[in-house]
């Protein structure tokens, strides 16, 4: 996420170590989610009218995984943004054909890849549907589009390229070498974005353990009552929508293109082993608001049918507003308050699979076992507490076993704090308090 470090080292200005001024991290995507809100108003009122235009806005503005997303300081407000940007200057391309549109397409896909390199399928996805659109256009109109469609490729890619070259042997590094970037496709990731994308939650419940992380499945069987109504309202404000999307061709191709970027992330996926992330498709969200905003306007539109315009959207609500809450309770993980609890008392802190240091410069980074041990025996002589922090816990078993163990089971230590994360147990973070016992001397056979 280049332009977003860029951007957050600009709005942070000069700090000292362990200073995090968040709210001017947050505002490289806060403002940038705003903007997304405005331009998908625009993009559903030049495909649908003007009623649309309002239900595209009030459906992203309430959208769980916009508010979440566009508030953490993080690149997917602006990957949000350039994504609906690049789908509205399509449809402008593709009625008008004039350069001013396509150089506009250019530049969301330049602010989309520079923002997030996974944006890359959904670029794919809007170029070679754009490609098939024109093509089918009469002869004079296709030969001056395609050379635009190329032209501005071209325009958007290059600086891309001359500015990330020096990442990409860092890149391949980290997605060979790196476990949280590995991962595989199933039916579960598919379901899980798919219910991401209509609900703000995942299908399947990745903590459930945490009352705090939000899923379809904690709504079975006690929640039926609203699971169902809302899903089947969904469900029918989009099918009322195929009629609308049919009779625009402009509105179909961006279906196309943002199914085909799916089915591109889905597939380079499987063939790389790499891990595709629920939250890394988020670039196909400002669609989400297209078929719901023009099924919502059918409805409106036909007199016999306007009371279920008040009642559908109500019923909807009623299930996102469960990740809408936690959301905004719950932070993906507490680093801050973490940081805070590891270095109480005086104590020595340190970490390993942790940013909590982040917050806390004097952090001390934990390599193996006897590192653990070493700042035992430090704390034994300054007269200190030691407190140990960690996260990811299944990637710290594999990587860092003996740390672990010493942690869990040599009872010289005590678990006094687990911080629950959001989407899978491997968000919660641990922190131990060193307890007196004797953990610098390693168990006789090893350890």
């Amino acid at each position: 996420p280049v332009l977003f470090s860029v951007l957050a080292r600009l709005s942070a200005g000069e700090t000292q170590p362990g200073e995090v001024r968040e709210l001017r991290l947050r505002l490289p995507v806060l403002i940038p989610g705003l903007l997304s809100i405005v331009v998908v108003a625009v993009l559903g009122r030049s495909l649908f009218g003007s009623l649309a235009g309002g239900a595209a806005a009030w459906w992203l503005a309430l959208h769980p995984w916009h508010l979440r997303y566009c508030t953490e300081a993080r690149a997917y407000g602006l990957v949000i943004l350039f994504a609906a940007l690049a789908m509205l200057c399509l449809v402008w391309a593709l009625r008008e054909n004039r350069w001013r549109a396509w150089l506009g397409l250019g530049a969301s896909q330049f602010g989309l890849l520079y923002s997030f390199a996974g944006g890359l399928y959904f670029a794919l996805g809007l170029n070679l549907v754009a490609f098939l659109v024109i093509v089918c256009r009469g002869r004079e109109w296709r030969s001056a589009a395609l050379g635009r469609l190329l032209a501005t490729g071209v325009l958007s890619s290059m600086p891309y390229f001359l500015l990330m070259a020096p990442n990409f042997p860092q890149m391949a590094y980290a997605l060979r070498d790196t476990p949280t970037l590995q991962g595989s496709v199933n039916v579960r990731l598919v379901t899980d974005i798919l219910s991401y994308l209509a609900t703000g939650m995942p299908a399947y419940d990745g903590d459930p353990t945490n009352v705090f992380n939000p899923a379809l499945s904690k709504f079975w069987p006690s929640g039926l009552w609203v699971l169902i109504p809302a899903l089947l309202a969904l469900a029918a404000i989009a099918l009322f929508a195929v009629p609308a999307f049919r009779a625009r061709g402009e509105a179909m191709a961006l279906a196309w293109a943002n199914l085909l970027a799916l089915v591109i992330a889905l597939a380079a996926s499987h063939a790389s082993g790499g891990a595709l992330y629920r939250w890394y498709i988020i670039y196909l969200l400002p669609f989400t608001a297209l078929p719901i905003a023009a099924g919502w306007a059918q409805l409106w539109s036909a007199r016999r049918l306007r009371p279920l315009a008040f009642v559908l959207p109500v019923l909807v609500l009623s299930l996102v507003q469960r990740p809408l809450r936690d959301y905004r309770a719950t932070p993906k993980q507490d680093l801050r308050g973490i940081a805070a609890v590891a270095r109480a008392g005086n104590a020595i802190s340190s970490g390993f699979w942790t940013d909590a240091g982040f917050y806390d410069p004097l952090m001390v980074s934990i390599a193996t076992d006897e590192d653990i041990r070493g700042l035992v025996s430090r704390a034994r002589a300054e007269g200190r507490g030691l407190h140990v922090v960690f996260g990811h816990r299944g990637h710290a078993l594999r990587d860092r076993p003996g740390c672990v163990e010493l942690l869990e089971s040599s009872g010289s230590f005590d678990l006094i704090l687990k911080s629950p994360g959001l989407e899978a147990a491997q968000f919660t973070t641990y922190v131990y308090r060193w307890n007196g016992g004797d953990a610098e001397n390693p168990p006789a056979g090893g350890g």
